[in-house]
This record gives C-alpha cells, structure tokens and sequence, in this order.
C-alpha cells in the first residue's frame, strides 16, 4: 500500500467516535501527534528523492550538452521531451503527494494543539482537498517546483543551442 493511499484512507476513514471516547486526552495526544510525525516525514523523505531526481536529471542534461555540442542532432522539440516528461509525470504527482502529506501533518499537529486547550476535544477528521484549479495554481507558485521546472528547461535550452553551434565556434569562457 502506497503512502498515498495511506493518506487517502485515514482521510476518507470515518473518526471512531466511541473507540475515542474511552481515549485519555494522552493517548489522543500520542496518537495525533504518531500521526503527524508520521506524514511529515514521509514529506521529508519524499522532497528527498525529488531533489536527487532533479539534480540526476540536470547531470545529464548537462552531459548531454558537453558531449553532444556541434553534432546537430537535436532540434527543440527533442529538447523540450525532457522538461515536459519531468514536469507531467515526476513534479507534478510528486507534488500531489507531497502537499497530502504536509497537509495530513498539519491537521494531526493541530488536533494535538486543540486537545493540548481542551482534553476533551474530540478528533476531527482531515479536511478534504482543493479543487483542481487551486492545486495547479499552488503548484505552479510553489518555489521549489518553480525553481525545477525553469533549471530543467535551462538546461534543456542548453542542449539545444548548444548541440546546434557549429563545431568550430568555441563557446565563450566563464572564467579568465
């Protein structure tokens, strides 16, 4: 079972209220804060993989324009695959994941703060989540997503012009 179905059926799963009920405020306590600990490191361990993919991703990219400069065989189109396929199938449901997590976490921290206030405060459920139009806009303001997206297609643009350039053009120097 994947964390994000994990997410999806604490979500969906209904609060037992009965079973809560017979609950100390401490065991409520541990287990909103289990939960949220819980779903913020599986954020973490996921932004993780996400930079490592990413700077793998650039490596190559970055490879493929020192080795192939000159060899014109890579117009924008093939150029463009890279930033499309990274960004529709990697950042974009990486993302989604993500953002469930954070926002599972959250809940469950603020369930500890409110049994913390009163201790007979019974567990809400998640909230459920935004429209789609609300997450492609978060999205696409989040730095991080936007940070990747415009180094990839950097790069991406580099391969191009630079596997265009006539290979007896010497690129200019960065360094003196």
């Amino acid at each position: 079972m994947g964390a994000e179905s994990t997410a999806d059926s604490l979500q969906d799963s209904p609060v037992a209220v009965s079973s809560e009920a017979s609950l100390s405020a401490k065991e409520k306590f541990d287990a909103c804060m289990s939960l949220a600990d819980y779903f913020l490191r599986l954020w973490d361990a996921r932004r993780g993989y996400e930079w490592k993919v990413a700077f793998g991703l650039w490596t190559l990219l970055g490879a493929g324009t020192v080795t192939l400069r000159g060899k014109h065989g890579i117009n924008e189109y093939v150029a463009a695959i890279p930033v499309l396929v990274f960004e529709i199938f990697w950042l974009w449901p990486l993302w989604n994941r993500a953002n469930d997590e954070k926002r599972m976490g959250a809940h469950y921290r603020e369930q500890t703060e409110a049994i913390l206030a009163n201790p007979e405060h019974l567990i809400q459920r998640p909230t459920s989540k935004k429209s789609l139009f609300r997450r492609i806009w978060s999205f696409i303001c989040d730095w991080s997503m936007l940070f990747q997206l415009i180094t990839t297609g950097f790069f991406a643009w580099a391969l191009f012009h630079f596997n265009n350039m006539p290979p007896d053009v010497v690129p200019p120097k960065c360094l003196p």
